[in-house]
């Protein structure tokens, strides 16, 4: 489900050379400011704010606001409407840290100047980009439920990659968790550990490969990762009580397992 549905107003840079005030003024849309360069002051609804080279100032819809500028200030701002707002924006002045949002100001600029085709709707991903990142700014709190999307993201990846050689490590950096902390979620979530759950995905993985091919098992230990045909016999047979061979030998007349092969990325 899409958060914001972005309409830029208008994109405008301007530099003033010397100290001045601006007159009180207010926009039927939001307003995104940035201090390119100098410092002052910015008023919305009798609140002020100092700014200085690389904030910006949030304005949200009919608010009254002026700026009083102490040295020369170059400024690029955007006004923007949301017909969908999901993420919801504060006032005031707030430090554009590493340069980010200033980065897809830039780009909204361009593509304003260079006009080429779907210009209007990239400058309005660009306006919606914006939007998420001031909205996670403010809001430092993580979403509630994240720890639940996450985990549903890590199982698909494991279910698509399984075959890889991918370990706990690569998952927990994936998802953005120290080691400790993602082994103690994935568990509370599925059940079992994360090292458990990927040796039953790569599992599932060679039975597919018993039951639907003709390859050897020296090729299918290599499709799924094992070090050896002597690895996969030891695992398989640890997991399944037989051999690899047994299994097919077993089951593949019947072949209770759907041919899903299609669904899996082999390296």
């Amino acid at each position: 489900m899409k958060l914001i549905d972005a309409d830029l107003k208008f994109q405008v840079r301007h530099m003033y050379n010397k100290p001045a005030v601006g007159g009180q003024h207010n926009h039927p849309c939001y307003e995104l400011v940035y201090y390119i360069s100098g410092t002052g002051e910015v008023t919305i609804e009798n609140r002020s704010y100092l700014y200085t080279e690389g904030t910006f100032s949030v304005i949200l819809s009919n608010q009254m606001h002026f700026e009083v500028s102490n040295t020369p200030t170059e400024v690029l701002y955007i006004g923007f409407d949301m017909s969908k707002k999901m993420v919801t924006l504060q006032e005031g002045v707030f430090s554009d840290v590493n340069g980010m949002i200033l980065n897809y100001l830039i780009e909204i600029e361009e593509e304003m100047k260079a006009k080429k085709s779907y210009y209007v709707s990239a400058m309005n991903l660009l306006t919606e980009q914006i939007v998420l990142k001031i909205g996670r700014m403010q809001n430092n709190e993580k979403e509630e439920g994240d720890i639940e999307k996450a985990m549903s993201y890590v199982a698909n990846f494991i279910k698509m990659n399984c075959m890889n050689g991918i370990t706990v490590n690569n998952l927990a950096n994936s998802a953005g968790y120290s080691y400790d902390y993602f082994r103690h979620q994935f568990k509370r979530h599925f059940g079992i550990a994360a090292k458990e759950y990927i040796i039953n995905e790569r599992m599932r993985f060679v039975k597919e490969l018993l039951l639907n091919t003709d390859y050897s098992i020296k090729k299918i230990a290599k499709m799924s990762s094992f070090n050896s045909p002597v690895h996969l016999n030891m695992t398989f047979k640890k997991i399944e009580k037989m051999t690899p061979l047994e299994f097919r030998s077993k089951f593949k007349a019947q072949n209770p397992y759907h041919n899903d092969l299609a669904n899996y990325r082999v390296k």
